[in-house]
């Protein structure tokens, strides 16, 4: 009010908006204030929630590559839990050896993979004990070129196939807690979505009827 040193923080129950000082507003311009502070609060959060949801859609996303790509690995393993690689399946000297899968094949397609998509999840460790026999991430038998990589983050030839299986089930377990983090999330964003909308018809009501106000008042003038 004219005179006074007003200021309204948290309008229609919405917390954290920001002060809107009242001072020198009549009361009209001071509604209307108090609710485009409230509507540009709600579509900052809205902002806000939108990349979180996105995020955690990423990062399932990211984390089911190298789920997938573990599921593809086990082929290579005995059946026995203890089983390690089976280093009989490939074919180590570049021979074309009959029913054998070359060893740089499957560096570039299976090995390298795995690590990449490990790497690109963020994942630093994977419940693997750390080994001296560094992984090949990258490969490129052209040009003779590899990104060695070692440690409980990255797969390793020495592994054996509970050490897979345990990373699968813990996996598992992380992007069964992201989504149900993320239907959580996907929830409290269509309530901040109705809110929005909501305050954005109440600040447009309002504009409406304050024009129609004025227009009464100078068509009784004429």
């Amino acid at each position: 009010m004219p005179g006074s040193d007003t200021t309204i923080t948290n309008t229609s129950g919405t917390a954290a908006l920001a002060a809107v000082n009242l001072s020198s507003l009549d009361i009209e311009t001071a509604l209307l204030a108090v609710q485009t502070k409230r509507t540009e609060l709600l579509e900052t959060q809205l902002r806000d929630q939108i990349a979180a949801v996105q995020a955690k859609n990423e990062q399932i996303g990211k984390l089911n590559n190298v789920l997938s790509a573990l599921n593809a690995m086990t082929q290579f393993y005995g059946t026995d839990t203890n089983a390690g690689f089976d280093h009989s399946k490939f074919d180590w000297n570049d021979g074309n050896a009959t029913g054998k899968m070359n060893i740089d094949t499957f560096r570039s397609t299976y090995e390298t993979t795995l690590n990449q998509a490990i790497r690109e999840s963020g994942l630093t460790d994977m419940g693997w004990p750390g080994t001296g026999y560094p992984s090949i991430i990258t490969w490129d038998k052209a040009n003779n070129i590899d990104v060695k990589v070692s440690g409980t983050g990255a797969w390793s030839i020495d592994l054996k196939r509970n050490h897979i299986e345990a990373a699968v089930t813990k996996l598992k377990g992380q992007i069964d807690s992201l989504g149900n983090s993320q239907q959580m999330d996907t929830l409290r964003l269509q309530s901040l979505s109705a809110k929005r909308n909501e305050a954005f018809e109440q600040m447009t009501n309002w504009l409406k009827k304050m024009q129609d106000v004025r227009n009464n008042v100078i068509g009784n003038m004429r």
